[in-house]
């Protein structure tokens, strides 16, 4: 039986990968991270989901050349993302040079099979941070071993949800060590949902947030509505807009994990 992965470990991996960013500017930190929690989470969903497709494909046709092309077709994921060869997480563990544009190129094939992922991860660059410092192949290689230490699959979590509870916490964490403008990159949830309560949203109705940050207001008006009208979450319309777009890919990627 695999070993459970537990809410705890998720997120000391999230602060301790954050960590060995050093004196990276906090919102660089958080998207380096995040982009590496998406590989890592989306490698190992993946890995689930193609050798699901792959046993059905082999045992409704009996040949494993069919079976392997149907588990490698974009097609076949409408619920998870489809990750190339280029974005595996066992390519990334096998890489010790030039591992910044190794990581570049596995967000652009991300980018590349996944519309919903289009135009968010090309704000990333492991090559370059915001200052112009270059990122060097030990620290990367270091993040990578980090989050290797864990599975992310579905049936090896403590609990659905686990993901999205550990971004929120990193988030939060990242925020407290931003000192007096932490407000303009994470609200606290507690006042996200006494706003979210306020609003009462519902079903067939839209919510926008006008300075989305990490999206927190968002997220937690869709629970509303799963909770208040269970079934129908998807229902509701959400948008929103951020003047910076290093927040603006953290909203995205918040939204993914939830």
């Amino acid at each position: 039986m695999a070993e459970v992965t537990t809410l705890h470990q998720v997120k000391e991996l999230l602060l301790d990968a954050a960590s060995q960013l050093g004196k990276v500017d906090v919102a660089a930190r958080r998207n380096y991270v995040s982009a590496l929690l998406l590989l890592k989470r989306s490698s190992d969903v993946f890995a689930e989901a193609s050798a699901r497709v792959h046993a059905r494909e082999l045992a409704r046709t009996g040949d494993e050349a069919e079976a392997a092309e149907a588990a490698g077709d974009p097609d076949e994921y409408t619920e998870e993302v489809f990750v190339p060869p280029e974005s595996s997480w066992q390519r990334l563990l096998g890489s010790t040079r030039v591992v910044g544009e190794v990581l570049n190129g596995a967000l652009g094939g991300l980018e590349k099979y996944n519309a919903d992922l289009a135009g968010i991860l090309t704000h990333i660059d492991f090559n370059r941070t915001p200052g112009g410092a270059r990122l060097n192949d030990e620290t990367l290689t270091g993040l990578i071993r980090t989050f290797d230490r864990v599975s992310l699959r579905d049936a090896d979590l403590e609990f659905p949800g686990l993901i999205g509870e550990a971004y929120e916490a990193l988030l939060a964490e990242l925020a407290g060590s931003a000192g007096l403008n932490s407000g303009d990159m994470y609200t606290p949830a507690s006042i996200v949902r006494l706003m979210v309560r306020l609003a009462e949203p519902a079903p067939g109705q839209a919510v926008y947030d006008p300075c989305a940050g990490s999206g927190g207001l968002l997220i937690q008006a869709r629970q509303f509505v799963a909770d208040h009208y269970p079934g129908r979450s998807g229902h509701l319309a959400l948008a929103g807009q951020e003047v910076s777009a290093l927040q603006w890919v953290s909203a995205r990627l918040n939204l993914l994990f939830h």
